[in-house]
């Protein structure tokens, strides 16, 4: 697959938090944003990184440290916190959100829906009222949140 990123990042920032997914299309964009941008720290979080090794190993030589993270789970906000702690001020928030739909649409859709908005939406809104309620967090904090959809 060619695709041709683009990432336009203010030259400010320095530390970036940063989703990791499962997904072949956002880890091509993901890996492209980490090669061409100005970010020199990532703290990079994942649902389960065990579960695909083969991504933590592609990202390793761009990630600082690997969190388990639900966005949707209940420790989700203590998790952020913890990593603003040990990491001090985030200057990039990246949400790779996506979702893929396997079977017929008409027996999935309602469920996956329902988790797939819950995931995608409420988790970054609490990524970035995490993030922007701690004083620790610079003025310019950018949000940036990458889409992809899939369906078998």
């Amino acid at each position: 697959m060619d695709l041709e990123i683009t990432a336009h990042w203010d030259t400010r920032s320095q530390k970036a938090l940063l989703e990791q997914t499962s997904s072949i299309v956002m880890n091509t964009i993901t890996m492209a944003i980490l090669e061409t941008s100005q970010v020199h720290q990532v703290i990079a979080f994942f649902r389960s990184p065990s579960v695909d090794p083969s991504t933590v190993y592609a990202f390793e030589s761009h990630v600082r440290e690997w969190i388990t993270l639900n966005v949707a789970g209940p420790d989700a906000e203590s998790a952020i916190a913890a990593a603003i702690t040990g990491h001090g001020p985030i200057d990039v928030l990246v949400n790779t959100a996506g979702f893929a739909i396997a079977g017929p649409l008409g027996f999935k859709f309602l469920d996956s829906a329902r988790a797939v908005f819950k995931t995608n939406s409420f988790g970054a809104v609490l990524g970035c009222a995490t993030l922007y309620e701690k004083p620790q967090v610079r003025y310019y904090c950018q949000h940036h949140v990458l889409w992809s959809m899939g369906a078998k």
